[in-house]
């Protein structure tokens, strides 16, 4: 529905807004279908998630807007080093091939020079790796600026978004997609719900998912 024709695209806008509007109001049912919805608008070339952009402000769906509109802002993935963490240990430039083999090789030294590869394989290849560690992942979690597909990438991950404190991660990264931060509202402690409270561009939806939760306390 999303490539297809406007008509059709409205309706997977529409499906897409139900399910994200449920995960955020705790819903078991929007929850188990939280990672479709979010798939389906981050996995999308951005030509199509301008089109759909549009669509979604036109038709008032914010949590859908905002998702795309998160995935198309430009981000800064490389920290620190930049450009060095692709210099091997003569000083030559590692190809995007090479990046993604290293990606899979179990060697801690590898993984600390690729966390913040902007190619999204190398970080799919990196999830599987055998010696990256919750502390290594957490550097890119807390990562801000990050990339929404990133953040999703790892709650998406069987192992690595089963972790309490990769989600309470998630949740409190600005860069994660509004939907996600909240559903994931439930695993922040109060101190944590007061920081999201003192953000300078705080979401009204996110600040009813917080209501919520502690109203429920």
């Amino acid at each position: 529905w999303l490539v297809g024709e406007e008509p059709l695209q409205k309706r997977g806008l529409w499906g897409c807004e139900e399910i994200l509007s449920q995960a955020a109001a705790g819903s078991p049912t929007g929850r188990s279908l939280l990672g479709c919805a979010l798939h389906a608008l981050l996995a999308l070339a951005s030509s199509q998630q301008v089109c759909l952009l549009a669509i979604s402000r036109e038709e008032r769906l914010p949590l859908a807007r905002s998702t795309l509109l998160a995935s198309l802002m430009p981000t800064q993935r490389m920290s620190g080093g930049g450009e060095n963490h692709f210099i091997d240990d003569r000083g030559r430039t590692l190809s995007l091939g090479e990046r993604r083999a290293l990606a899979r090789r179990p060697s801690s030294q590898h993984i600390e020079k690729l966390l913040f590869d902007p190619d999204p394989i190398v970080l799919g290849h990196l999830l599987q790796n055998p010696r990256l560690t919750e502390a290594l992942l957490m550097k890119v979690v807390t990562h801000r600026p990050q990339h929404p597909r990133v953040l999703f990438d790892v709650f998406d991950h069987p192992k690595w978004g089963s972790r309490v404190d990769i989600k309470r991660a998630l949740g409190m990264n600005p860069s994660t997609p509004l939907p996600l931060r909240c559903a994931l509202v439930s695993y922040l402690n109060r101190e944590d719900c007061d920081l999201i409270r003192r953000e300078t561009q705080r979401s009204a939806l996110l600040l009813a998912a917080l209501n919520r939760i502690e109203t429920h306390e």
